[in-house]
């Protein structure tokens, strides 16, 4: 079944706008000290936990530590507690840059993205199944400083399994990625400075090998000039 979505759309000044290609994007995956990574073939044999991130370094130039993503899980809606909640927490953490990922439904409203437009804070995109209750995918920009997306995986059989193995184990297609890139994060390149892209199907190395297909992906399309270099950070 396919959910309607918001119909906001952006206000960003000419002078903020950006042309395809001068937005400055950067893949990786959320994580990189996975065990498993090492049996899947995409560290060599015998890596321990030290010494992956010189490794992971190699092909990606960012990684996400993605224990913060917790604070507003899939039972988080919006509620007026929920509301003042998220408020406060933005209030108090005011000067720092800061992302929101919401994973219940009743947040992609027209207002939501207002306010956190008003208030400089990025909305996170996200790629998820399409299931009653989660929150859909937008190509909504609030933040003309940075644009966030995550790739969970479409593996709608094992999401609320309680098993993060059955939910994460998911490979994306060709054709999933470039229609992402296509419909979504072309348009919003245009719309923001700087765009982060992070692959969480983290079970048997399958976001590496996303977050590697991507970059050539958004090479082909002339949207990302230099897939490992730091300066773009």
């Amino acid at each position: 079944m396919q959910y309607p979505q918001p119909s906001y759309h952006m206000n960003i000044s000419a002078k903020e706008s950006s042309k395809t290609g001068d937005c400055r994007l950067l893949v990786g995956t959320s994580g990189f000290s996975y065990t498993e990574w090492v049996d899947a073939g995409f560290y060599p044999p015998g890596t321990k936990t030290g010494g992956m991130l010189p490794l992971y370094a190699r092909c990606f130039a960012i990684t996400e530590l993605n224990y913060t993503w917790y604070q507003m899980p899939p039972s988080f809606a919006r509620t007026l507690s929920n509301r003042k909640y998220l408020a406060v927490l933005i209030d108090r953490l005011y000067g720092l840059s800061l992302a929101v990922e919401f994973r219940h439904r009743s947040w992609a409203d027209d207002r939501v993205f207002s306010e956190l437009e008003r208030r400089r804070v990025t909305l996170v995109a996200i790629d998820a199944p399409n299931l009653p209750g989660l929150f859909p995918a937008l190509d909504v920009v609030t933040n003309p400083d940075l644009f966030y997306v995550r790739f969970h995986g479409r593996n709608a059989k094992g999401w609320r399994s309680g098993n993060m193995q059955l939910q994460f184990d998911y490979s994306y297609s060709d054709d999933e990625l470039r229609q992402w890139v296509e419909t979504k994060i072309e348009p919003m390149s245009t719309r923001a400075r700087r765009g982060v892209l992070f692959f969480n199907n983290h079970v048997r190395a399958q976001a590496p090998e996303n977050a590697q297909r991507m970059t050539r992906l958004l090479k082909e399309h002339g949207l990302l000039r230099c897939a490992n270099d730091p300066s773009f950070i």
